[in-house]
């Protein structure tokens, strides 16, 4: 009966330094087929070409970097398993582990609550403005104020007064010289910057 064919065995390239150790170590005294797998696994990870090493039926892993490798090779060398022949199996596994530190998701969340405070920031400091050359303007404000108000009527909707009152102290802002929101965050986020190095 025709033996099916063996896929090629990966080139025995250099491995870093802790994944050799992890080599001659745990598989010293292994047979040397059995050392050749274990070493051509550990170099699929972090070779350029290929899928990566195989850990069960459609699924393979890949190392982040050659320094990922090494890293998870001491994580299983400074703890290795009770079964010392299935220390490769547990290297395979580590790699699939999240790198350290926040996911994207939490990283998106904090961005978008830092632009919602700025906003805020932003939104406080133009009342302030506005408010600010309202009493220093009384004349001026007043007419200001006139097609604002014709613009929402004397609605007692909350929503409808909410929004005059905004559009009121962006008026108000704009003429007391307040910049726009972009150039406000530049300068403030330089400000923040410089505060927080």
């Amino acid at each position: 009966m025709h033996e099916p064919e063996q896929p090629a065995a990966a080139p025995l390239v250099e491995l870093p330094a802790t994944a050799e150790r992890f080599v001659e170590q745990l598989y010293g005294l292994s047979t040397p087929k059995r050392k050749l797998d274990v070493r051509r696994q550990l170099y699929e990870t972090i070779a350029e070409s290929g899928r990566g090493a195989r850990i069960r039926r459609g699924v393979y892993v890949k190392a982040r970097s050659r320094e990922h490798l090494d890293q998870t090779c001491k994580a299983v060398l400074d703890d290795p398993p009770r079964e010392i022949d299935s220390a490769i199996v547990f290297v395979l596994r580590k790699l699939q582990d999240p790198p350290p530190g926040p996911s994207p998701t939490e990283l998106a969340a904090v961005a978008e609550q830092e632009a919602r405070k700025l906003e805020d920031a932003y939104m406080t400091a133009q009342r302030a403005a506005g408010l600010a050359w309202a009493k220093e303007h009384e004349d001026e404000f007043q007419r200001l104020r006139r097609p604002i108000d014709a613009e929402f009527g004397d609605s007692t909707n909350s929503f409808a007064r909410l929004a005059r009152d905004a559009a009121l102290a962006q008026a108000a802002a704009r003429a007391a010289g307040f910049p726009s929101f972009d150039t406000w965050r530049q300068a403030n986020g330089n400000e923040n910057h410089a505060r927080a190095s």
